[in-house]
């Protein structure tokens, strides 16, 4: 796995995005070894995902959404069929995911962040999703974000990972409904 590192320390499965020099920006490779990487967490009894260099992730790699172009439009919605499964993967994953996250964590990178059950963000991250001033939605990670993913179920049906909704969810920029923002 070229764009990702994966190790075991114990019962902590670590997942560490590793394309620092393109700010760990997805592109088809990182979106498919993501996904392989979550389907194969075993007895861990947690996952942390992180990211190497600068950036937690940037969103999209802009030479990979550039490649796009030349796609078929079946060829193109099987590339966003990928990327959700990749954030179905994480979000369905049966240890509780942690994404330990700093600098940016821009369009896709905030989708992923919405897909952990925690997140621990350093002070000075930048969350967005500036794809939208391009007229691009995030369509694809949309129901992670805007809370059909993990940290709403749970609390809407109690269980251990219930408790971590709050810490998630703020670093994701989301409230339960009827709750005053801050």
């Amino acid at each position: 796995m070229a764009a990702l590192r994966t190790e075991r320390e114990g019962s902590v499965y670590r997942v560490t995005l590793a394309r620092p020099e393109r700010r760990n920006a997805f592109d088809a490779a990182l979106i498919a070894e993501l996904t392989e990487a979550f389907a194969f967490v075993g007895d861990a009894r947690a996952v942390v995902v992180s990211g190497d260099g600068e950036s937690f992730c940037a969103g999209a790699d802009v030479e990979w959404q550039r490649s796009s172009i030349d796609l078929s439009y079946d060829e193109n919605v099987e590339d966003a069929r990928r990327l959700y499964d990749m954030c179905e993967a994480i979000d369905t994953c049966p240890a509780p995911v942690i994404a330990r996250v700093h600098g940016y964590a821009l369009g896709g990178g905030s989708g992923l962040v919405a897909c952990a059950d925690v997140a621990v963000a350093a002070p000075d991250t930048i969350f967005g999703f500036s794809e939208v001033r391009l007229g691009i939605i995030p369509a694809v990670i949309s129901p992670f974000v805007l809370g059909t993913g993990s940290c709403t179920r749970s609390l809407r049906s109690p269980t251990p990972r219930s408790t971590t909704w709050l810490t998630s969810s703020c670093a994701a920029g989301r409230r339960p409904s009827g709750q005053p923002s801050a």
